[in-house]
């Protein structure tokens, strides 16, 4: 079965759970999907831009260590090993890192546009770039990875939105295929959000649905993330945990949902940033024309059970379900059920989602069906019922 070797720049929280994650990768498809799918990653180089050995030490499951050294590669030397990634054995031999049997090629670079992917992986060169740094997000900076250095490299994959209208943004069982070589795996709350749109604009009239009100209660991710746990910094709207703090802010579904709805549907998406680091959820408020029924709230319900899968949703049936528990799933989002209410004109349900584990397994089954359809071996679309 052939290997789609791949380069992640910039492994941060996202890189990493990528690289976990790729060895559960038939598990992850299999779930939504019947019949084995052609493509296989492997994760063959990991680019440690500017972070100076950061990286590494976080791939070794370390806390920073400032007496490190380096030698004349610049490859970082640290004094022992430790296990991570699902508890595997992780060590550094100076040039890869091993992961159980997995070899990874390590480089540190300030300029990845200059690293000869084609050399990469003792010669087999690599064919998918995944951009975890959030660095690059426009087209024309993007084209230069593919040089002449690079003639073996076909796609490059984003782990975040971009407001490049050239580049397609791409959510698993959503989004309709547009050829491209280079992709948007969106955020994770557009990953949560847009599949639950859909099934709105799918189940009620569109003359219904008055509009639908979006509001997440979100992790910190991204930036902010690094003001976790710091009393005082130079943007002080952003020390949420040295009081507590629960700040009123956005979101990048809010810019990405509204371009990628198959038909128009007003809605209004807010944030606030929650000092947790995993797990967040959306309170979804559908508004109708007209009065809601029981009836309404029970066919909602059986539409949700019946298509689920086929937008890689989990459903929960316990009637309490804190946000601790959806740290790890592997889901789009998860609905807990008995959560879905009903008053008057409008139906209320909630939305919860892991923005790393979650959106992950998201992103691979979103580069497998890219790469699938873009070979025409696209073949198995018969989703699992739930």
């Amino acid at each position: 079965m052939k290997k789609n070797r791949v380069a992640i720049i910039g492994p941060g929280v996202m890189g990493q759970e990528f690289t976990d994650q790729v060895s559960e990768l038939e598990k992850i498809i299999s779930l939504f999907r019947k019949g084995k799918f052609k493509k296989r990653f492997k994760i063959a180089m990991i680019v440690d831009y500017k972070d100076r050995g950061q990286s590494l030490a976080d791939i070794l499951n370390y806390k920073y260590i400032e007496d490190h050294t380096f030698n004349k590669k610049n490859h970082i030397k640290l004094k022992n090993n430790r296990k991570a990634f699902t508890g595997k054995h992780v060590r550094y031999d100076g040039k890869y890192i091993w992961i159980g049997k997995q070899k990874i090629e390590y480089v540190v670079s300030n300029n990845p546009f200059e690293i000869d992917f084609d050399s990469a992986c003792d010669g087999k060169g690599i064919q998918t770039i995944l951009e975890a740094t959030g660095r690059w997000k426009i087209r024309e900076d993007l084209e230069k990875f593919f040089h002449k250095k690079s003639k073996r490299l076909k796609h490059i994959f984003l782990t975040h939105p971009t407001d490049d209208d050239s580049i397609p943004m791409y959510v698993y069982g959503v989004t309709e295929f547009v050829q491209s070589n280079i992709y948007s795996l969106a955020s994770c709350s557009t990953n949560a959000l847009l599949p639950i749109l859909e099934m709105i604009i799918d189940n009620f009239k569109s003359k219904e649905v008055k509009y639908v009100l979006a509001h997440s209660d979100h992790a910190l991710t991204g930036n902010k993330a690094k003001f976790f746990n710091t009393p005082v910094t130079n943007k002080l709207e952003f020390s949420y945990s040295s009081l507590g703090n629960v700040i009123q802010t956005s979101t990048g579904a809010s810019k990405a949902v509204p371009k990628m709805l198959s038909k128009d549907l007003a809605v209004l998406i807010s944030c606030n940033r929650l000092p947790i680091q995993r797990g967040s959820l959306f309170t979804v408020q559908i508004h109708f024309n007209r009065k809601v029924t029981v009836d309404d709230v029970h066919h909602w319900k059986n539409y949700i059970e019946d298509n689920n899968l086929q937008y890689a949703i989990g459903l929960s049936d316990f009637d309490h379900y804190p946000l601790t528990a959806v740290v790890g799933k592997k889901f789009s989002s998860v609905i807990p059920m008995s959560y879905i209410t009903y008053y008057h004109d409008f139906i209320k349900m909630s939305v919860y989602y892991d923005n790393v584990s979650g959106y992950v397994a998201n992103g691979l089954r979103s580069m497998v069906d890219i790469l699938e359809r873009k070979e025409d071996s696209f073949t198995n679309l018969n989703f699992k019922r739930a």
